[in-house]
Parts: C-alpha cells; sequence; structure tokens
C-alpha cells in the first residue's frame, strides 16, 4: 500500500485535495468517497515517494492532509501561500 496525492478541480476551479493510503489510483479515488472527502469534479493524483516519510516536515504535512479534504485556505494555513505542495518540490 502506498500513499498517493489526490487533488480535485471543477469548472470553478480548485476544488481541494488529500492524501489517502491505497494500492492504486483507483483505489485512492475510491476511498475518497468512502471516506466522504471527494469532492467531485475531477481529479488528478501522484503516488508519493516512500522516502518523504523519512523528512520529518514532509511526514507532518502528509500526517495533516491524511484522509481528509483539504481547502484552499487550509493549505494556505498548514504550508504558507508560495509552498502549497511542499512534497512536490
Amino acid at each position: 500500500m502506498a500513499l498517493h496525492y489526490l487533488s480535485f478541480v471543477g469548472e470553478e476551479g480548485w476544488r481541494g485535495c488529500t492524501v489517502v493510503a491505497a494500492d492504486d489510483f483507483m483505489e485512492a479515488v475510491i476511498k475518497t468517497h468512502t471516506l466522504g472527502i471527494n469532492p467531485g469534479g475531477e481529479v488528478k493524483g501522484t503516488e508519493l515517494p516512500e522516502e518523504i516519510m523519512d523528512d520529518p516536515d514532509a511526514a507532518a504535512h502528509v500526517a495533516a492532509c491524511l484522509n481528509r479534504l483539504i481547502t484552499r485556505e487550509q493549505m494556505t494555513e498548514l504550508f504558507g501561500p508560495d509552498d502549497l505542495i511542499p512534497w512536490r518540490r
């Protein structure tokens, strides 16, 4: 099982993001529905590298997003306006 970063977008723009543990992308999307955190729209995702959890800061960022839908406002609060996705640096 791996960690997957998923980002959601609709006609009005970005709807939020999350990190979930799943075997593959489709299972990750299904898990967002099961958890009630899929806001609809298009979804794009990437599997996070295992080494990400070796970095304490990155691991904290992942934990803040795990299994919950994060809004733009929450992303800004968590990571600051210029650093929305710290593990993709």
